[in-house]
């Protein structure tokens, strides 16, 4: 359906619910988009559709990558959100697994 900010949009939603959900505060993301074929069209639709939310919630784009692979179908969309917790205490021992 070429609505490729809508999968971007929800990429992004995604990896913020998850950062958010342990208590942290996304503050960087890192995207990896890979497409069949060259397209600007969608690269440039993607990387808006990024950098929309990340200007709104102070989210730094710290790095991306666009591969064209004509191994594969479509496109796909990564995306890698870091986030901080604060610690209650410099002596506090919290592990957070995934």
């Amino acid at each position: 359906m070429k609505t490729f900010s809508f999968a971007a949009q929800d990429a992004f939603a995604m990896n913020a619910n998850d950062v958010i959900r342990i208590g942290a505060k996304p503050y960087k993301l890192q995207d990896h988009i890979m497409l069949e074929e060259e397209n600007d069209d969608a690269i440039f639709s993607i990387v808006k559709s990024l950098v929309d939310p990340c200007k709104k919630y102070k989210i730094a784009i710290t790095s991306g990558e666009t591969a064209i692979l004509n191994t594969i179908k479509g496109l796909e969309i990564g995306i890698t959100m870091t986030g901080r917790i604060k610690r209650e205490s410099k002596f506090s021992d919290k592990t957070i697994t995934f």
